[in-house]
C-alpha cells in the first residue's frame, strides 16, 4: 500500500512540482523500495515534459537521456549493497 501511495505522489509531482523535486523523490524511491522500475518511467516522462528542443547538449538526445536514467538506476541498485544501515 505504501508503494502505491508513493507512486501516486511521484506522478502527481511530475505535473505540479519542479523537475528537481521530482528527481529527488524518484531517487529516494530507489532506496526505499526494491525493484523500483517506476523511476525509469518517471525519468522518461520528465524528459518528455521538461525537454527543450534544439539544445546541443549531450543530455538533449532522448537516447542518451534514457541511457543515463538506466545507468543511475543500476548504480543505485549496486550502491544499496554497500550502505551499512540498509537491509538487502
Amino acid at each position: 500500500m505504501k508503494r502505491v501511495i508513493f507512486d501516486i505522489v511521484l506522478f502527481v509531482c511530475l505535473f505540479i512540482a519542479p523537475w528537481w523535486i521530482t528527481a529527488v523523490i524518484a531517487i529516494a524511491g530507489i532506496f526505499v523500495f526494491t525493484q523500483f522500475y517506476e523511476y525509469i518511467i518517471a525519468g522518461i516522462m520528465m524528459f518528455a515534459l521538461f525537454h527543450t528542443p534544439g539544445g546541443s547538449n549531450l543530455i538533449a538526445s532522448p537516447f542518451w537521456f534514457c541511457t543515463i536514467i538506466a545507468s543511475i538506476y543500476v548504480l543505485a541498485q549496486l550502491a544499496r549493497r554497500y550502505i551499512i544501515l540498509y537491509k538487502v
